[in-house]
């Protein structure tokens, strides 16, 4: 089959005016005939949706620990295993869900996953132990990452070129609504007093209503997407023509007054490379395994390789940067609210606060030191106290979350509009120096409310940096490699975020100066690499 092939659908009447101008239509030129109205605007915002129940399933953990950790009995050991499960579960799937979204259908996969992680948010509220709940959030991993790795490919196959990059960027800066619903649902309920007790041996708390409000979004989203189409660019990879046809129809009439006119088009053609090259017939393991193989070859090879291995580092660093800070940010905030109370008109550096940090004689720490930094357990290991454990979290805290997910939110509007003028990789690239010198500040100033204004400008321009990367992707890569793209992304990202998990845990108390240096020299180099992203299409759909 040679690859200027062009497939068409159409009927055999239609056939007999060859050169009807409404046949034989090009796909973004059929596409472009349906118009941006109202029906552009329903895929957005329930691709924002999506979007905010994959914050949500990030940033959600991080919430719940110091409140959690009496009836869990969790070590910080523990805190740390339980906040990289979710992300090991998203690794280990990502792969498997870019091939089920080439191959099986966007639309499919974000159904499915997000109404399965809506009800693990339930099950996972009831979990008596600590071993139950890390296997949920490992399970979490999963389906959050079914719902994300299509969700960006769904958004942009929906509008044309000349809008795809407003559509995503709006559907980012919504999806930062994710946020919100943590902070919010968490302030309100999570420093309740009240208490249930089902059995003498297990309690509803608090903390096990908001975990179960937080799937919420997801069923929401799920049924949302039941009343969507497919991506019509997705049935043409299928060479299902005729589908996608149907869909451009729905689109046009859905967009109602701002398209004049009926939808003229009868049949549509696109060229061999719009077409998916893997079949996926067939059920078994092993062929599974086959064509999945297939379809990621291409990454490793030209002219794709330089771009995807730069992308997924840049993701990486970012990724390790952004959530270095954010998911320790309850515990470093709890640190900093702490140090203002007990030394009043005292200043300090970020690395002096969170070192020296002794909880021993304050009953409001959510941690004690000594050989176990939660519990206030003996050397020779005693069994853990219930009334020694503190689950307070400072209102601090979520007012400066609130703040930080105001400002990244506004951040992103600004240069989404700002993208309008100047390229991306240069509105890229100058967010990211700005991540780079706040980070760089921490280690020099003082001043509690200094500090932590400068972590928030760091997760803000970082944070507002990642989604135009995964825009970048979109525009990048062919329909039929483009979901597959996307999660290779992913799995780089949240590689970044278990590492930078680790590194903190493991030096937040002893070397804190070395984790704001590995930031440093993460962000360094994610500037070379905005310099050389590429910035057009490598193969022309």
């Amino acid at each position: 089959m040679r690859k200027d092939e062009i497939f068409t659908i159409a009927t055999t009447e239609q056939k007999k005016d060859i050169e009807d101008p409404e046949e034989n239509v090009k796909f973004e030129d059929a596409l472009a005939k349906t118009g941006y109205g109202l029906f552009n605007a329903k895929i957005t915002v329930i691709g924002a949706l999506a979007i905010g129940c994959s914050y949500i399933g990030v940033g959600a953990i991080s919430l719940i620990l110091p409140s959690a950790q009496c009836d869990l009995e969790m070590t910080s050991i523990h805190k740390g295993h339980l906040i990289s499960a979710g992300f090991i579960g998203i690794i280990l799937s990502c792969h498997m869900w870019g091939f089920l979204s080439d191959t099986k259908g966007r639309r499919k996969i974000v159904l499915w996953c997000a109404s399965i992680d809506g009800f693990l948010y339930a099950l996972s509220s009831l979990s008596p132990y600590y071993s139950v709940f890390i296997v949920f959030r490992f399970f979490h991993g999963f389906a959050t990452c079914g719902i994300v790795v299509p969700i960006y490919a769904y958004i942009g196959e929906f509008h044309t070129d000349k809008h795809r990059h407003t559509a995503l960027l709006i559907a980012s800066i919504f999806g930062c609504v994710g946020y919100f619903y943590i902070v919010g649902v968490g302030w309100s309920i999570i420093s309740g007093s009240w208490q249930i007790e089902i059995v003498p041996s297990f309690i509803v708390k608090p903390w096990r209503l908001y975990y179960a409000l937080l799937g919420v979004p997801s069923l929401i989203c799920a049924i949302a997407m039941s009343f969507l189409p497919e991506s019509p660019k997705f049935l043409i990879a299928k060479n299902r023509g005729g589908e996608a046809l149907e869909v451009l129809r729905r689109v046009h009439k859905e967009n109602g007054s701002r398209v004049p006119g009926q939808f003229k088009v009868k049949s549509l053609s696109w060229s061999f490379e719009e077409a998916t090259h893997v079949k996926s017939e067939s059920s078994k393991i092993g062929a599974f395994l086959s064509l999945m193989w297939k379809q990621t070859v291409p990454f490793f090879k030209h002219p794709y390789r330089k771009d995807i291995a730069l992308i997924c580092s840049i993701q990486f660093l970012l990724y390790l940067c952004n959530n270095g800070i954010f998911l320790w940010l309850p515990e470093t905030g709890q640190r900093i609210a702490i140090f203002v109370e007990e030394h009043k008109g005292t200043s300090a550096t970020f690395c002096h606060i969170v070192q020296n940090f002794d909880s021993s004689n304050n009953n409001n720490a959510t941690y004690k030191s000594g050989p176990d930094p939660i519990y206030n357990r003996t050397n020779s290991g005693d069994a853990f106290s219930a009334q020694e454990c503190k689950a307070e979290v400072s209102d601090r805290v979520y007012i400066t979350m609130l703040t930080m997910s105001s400002c990244m939110t506004l951040t992103l509007v600004f240069l989404s509009l700002l993208m309008n003028i100047v390229p991306k990789k240069v509105v890229l690239c100058v967010s990211i120096c700005a991540a780079l010198a706040v980070t760089s500040l921490l280690t020099i100033t003082e001043g509690t409310y200094i500090l932590l204004f400068e972590m928030g400008a760091m997760l803000m321009f970082t944070g507002a940096s990642i989604p135009i990367i995964t825009n970048l992707v979109v525009d990048v890569f062919p329909t039929n490699f483009r979901a597959m793209a996307v999660c290779l992304t992913i799995m780089s990202a949240r590689l970044g975020t278990i590492t930078a998990n680790q590194i903190c845990g493991a030096l937040l108390d002893s070397h804190c100066d070395i984790i704001i240096w590995i930031l440093i020299a993460s962000l360094i180099v994610s500037v070379i690499i905005s310099f050389n992203l590429p910035t057009t299409k490598k193969v022309n759909n």
